[in-house]
């Protein structure tokens, strides 16, 4: 029963099992490839089928034409086994059939003996190659189509294939197109760049030389190009014609330079100097490699100071030649400090004016001065000046003595060798006056000068101070009206005298303090706004500081107090400086010759500072 059952399956099954389609494999050529389109290019297929109808087999081609129709060629398949046969033919007409660079479209199929159909493609979905017949672009980069060489050079070439790729290990170059050298590829820069060095110094200046170079595509199409260059390795020769070593410019000066080249002639000449740099224009002389470069230069745009101006000129081979000069450029007029006296300062007799005069373009021709005020002005005095070209320390001895006391305008004025000049101030207060005597009042006993508790000589008590005798003969009643009307002058001057007890001021001093003292107390109520000049209101504030440090010698703070407040009360009414504060105080500290009380003093001031920041 079992055995019935077996058979009657097989019987039934057996013809579907031999009915297998024939399965088609493996074409050459290999879809979306190239190839070179020739008559006897061969396609093929592999079939699998143990009963395959060879002579059904059959290759469809046409090409990529909405108008072209399908052609049918009979393949020639053989048996490799049992169920493997191997199919190609070629297509006669092919080359003529499709152009370089189109689009070939192709497929495959056929029957076994109990008409199975088997293919590879279709005609709806066909197989495509695209037909190459032309070698690689060949481009010669270094050295380039009829240029001129020099030095070592490196044979490099731009190698491409539009449709299939380079065969990199074609691509070669030669001088004879005999023997032919390798070259590798630059995988960064994307070109082929000769294995060995072209040394041209080795050939004649002149020499013509042709380099051949070909290369392959993965189908062998060949390519072959070649170029000529001359050889030169002779720099250009470069002349400056202005400026002229070491000469001084200013303003817009003319570059002038001739260069000539007489084998492949001049590219460009440029300048260079202190970071600043362009190239100039050049026109032929006598002829094409003659040339004759101009550029006018804007030197305003260059720091003063000696500079190198460096000329470079290259020739259409890369060869290049430099001159250079040195000049001095000087467009700033003279740098001015002055040094002394400082600005705001008080001076007497002989004041050494000194300054720092700096030029480094042209160098300094003669430094000068004089002093002025704003409605007349001293002589020009020569300085005395030592130092290099560029940079001078010079002073003058001014006699201030020659001018009346008040302010002045101290001017140091600078010329270069070029004639730029410049000229700066400082504004000084001179007081040269010798202090009042022999007013209407007398009380010359009172006026004993006591410098300290220390012990002194007889003569030295009874010694008068200019000071002292001035304050002598100054009634109170003055004292008021100089306030009064707001003498500063005298009334800071008065003020500093008095306080000065340890120099024997005694006269009135305690009423004058308390009048003083009135005096702030009702000019506190209301300050006018006045205008002051910046300049005087430092001489003054260093007036009243001198004044208090006076009042610290001798230990009197509560009259320090009311001269600091009376200083600031009258430094916002100012519109002059007083010059004769100035006087007051150099009187009171000529008057100082105790070496110990000079100590007492300065330890004083220093314990007090804190007192007198607010002046």
């Amino acid at each position: 029963m079992k055995k019935t059952v077996f058979f009657i399956v097989m019987f039934f099954l057996f013809p579907y099992a031999c009915l297998a389609v024939p399965y088609f494999h493996d074409p050459i050529p290999q879809p979306n490839t190239y190839i070179y389109g020739k008559d006897d290019d061969v396609f093929q297929i592999s079939v699998t089928d143990d009963d395959l109808n060879a002579s059904t087999v059959k290759l469809h081609i046409r090409v990529e034409d909405p108008t072209s129709t399908w052609s049918s060629v009979e393949m020639n398949c053989i048996q490799q086994t049992t169920s493997e046969w191997v199919c190609n033919t070629t297509v006669p007409g092919l080359y003529a059939l499709v152009e370089n660079g189109n689009w070939l479209l192709y497929y495959f199929d056929g029957y076994d003996v109990y008409g199975e159909y088997g293919n590879y493609g279709n005609s709806t979905d066909p197989l495509r190659v695209r037909v190459d017949r032309t070698g690689p672009e060949i481009e010669f980069l270094k050295p380039q189509p009829n240029t001129f060489c020099s030095g070592k050079i490196n044979i490099t070439l731009n190698v491409t294939d539009e449709l299939s790729e380079v065969n990199s290990g074609s691509v070669e170059y030669s001088f004879d197109n005999s023997t032919w050298k390798s070259t590798s590829y630059d995988y960064i820069n994307n070109y082929y760049v000769s294995d060995e060095v072209w040394d041209t110094t080795q050939l004649s200046d002149g020499q013509n030389v042709t380099i051949y170079a070909r290369a392959s595509d993965v189908l062998g199409n060949w390519k072959y190009v070649s170029i000529n260059v001359t050889v030169e390795n002779e720099a250009p020769k470069l002349a400056i014609e202005s400026p002229l070593e070491g000469e001084l410019l200013t303003g817009s000066v003319e570059i002038k330079v001739t260069a000539n080249d007489s084998i492949s002639g001049i590219a460009f000449v440029s300048y260079q100097i202190s970071g600043v740099y362009g190239n100039l224009s050049c026109t032929p002389s006598n002829d094409t490699f003659h040339l004759l470069c101009t550029y006018w230069l804007d030197t305003t745009t260059v720091p003063d100071g000696m500079q190198e101006l460096i000329i470079t000129a290259q020739d259409l081979a890369g060869n290049i030649a430099s001159s250079s000069v040195k000049v001095s450029i000087d467009n700033v007029a003279p740098e001015i400090i002055i040094t002394s006296p400082s600005s705001g300062e008080a001076v007497q007799g002989l004041v050494n004016v000194t300054a720092t005069v700096k030029d480094a373009g042209s160098g300094i021709a003669n430094v000068t001065f004089r002093w002025e005020t704003e409605t007349t002005s001293g002589e020009w005095k020569i300085m005395s000046c030592q130092g290099t070209f560029y940079e001078y320390e010079c002073t003058y001895s001014w006699d201030s003595t020659t001018v009346s006391d008040g302010t002045y305008s101290l001017r140091v004025q600078a010329v270069d060798n070029l004639g730029k000049s410049n000229s700066v101030t400082v504004k000084v207060g001179v007081s040269n006056l010798s202090p009042i005597a022999n007013t209407t009042q007398t009380t010359t006993a009172q006026t004993t000068t006591t410098i300290s508790e220390s012990k002194t000589s007889e003569s030295q008590q009874n010694q008068t101070t200019p000071a002292a005798s001035f304050i002598s003969n100054i009634a109170e009643n003055e004292v008021v009206e100089f306030i009064s009307k707001n003498a500063l002058p005298i009334a800071a001057f008065s003020l500093s005298s008095l306080v000065r007890a340890g120099v024997g001021i005694h006269l009135r001093k305690k009423r004058a303090t308390e009048m003083l003292k009135a005096q702030v107390k009702e000019e506190e109520e209301e300050i006018p706004e006045v205008e002051i000049n910046v300049e005087d209101y430092k001489l003054y504030l260093d007036s009243v500081k001198k004044a208090i440090k006076d009042a610290l010698y001798a230990d009197k703070i509560e009259d320090l107090e009311a001269a600091a407040k009376l200083g600031v009360i009258y430094s916002k009414r100012m519109e002059n400086h007083p010059p004769l504060v100035l006087s007051a105080i150099e009187t009171i500290r000529n008057a100082v010759k105790d070496k110990e009380l000079l100590k007492r003093f300065e330890e004083s001031v220093k314990s007090k500072e804190k007192e007198i920041d607010y002046v």
